[in-house]
């Protein structure tokens, strides 16, 4: 995840902040990244993860067994897509709020 966010502040870093579509893209890209690659050996294992701590999480073969449905690559390609919408959604919306209380503070 830290590679992600690298990767984000180098796109913010290369515009010198000041193109708000480039902040905004490089926060979709960082939050993007981070939840792919965190969760990304999650999915490719298989499952494989949860199976190896089911003791440890104190997981009944009945929760265990459900949780492992959600280890899908369809699930996967939903979770990316959320973030993506999500993120794009956050930043946006911030980026108003945030000129809005400068203008106000009469410092735009």
């Amino acid at each position: 995840s830290i590679i992600g966010w690298f990767i984000a502040e180098t796109l913010a870093s290369t515009m010198k902040y000041k193109d708000k579509k480039a902040i905004i893209l490089s926060y979709v890209l960082g939050s993007t990244l981070q939840t792919a690659l965190f969760t990304l050996p999650m999915y490719l294992s298989h499952g494989e993860y949860l199976i190896q701590r089911q003791e440890i999480l104190h997981l009944t073969d009945e929760a265990l067994a459900q949780y492992l449905q959600f280890f899908s690559w369809p699930v996967y390609g939903s979770m990316i897509t959320l973030t993506v919408i999500t993120s794009f959604a956050g930043a946006w919306l911030s980026m108003r709020i945030l000129k809005k209380h400068f203008e106000k503070a009469g410092m735009v």
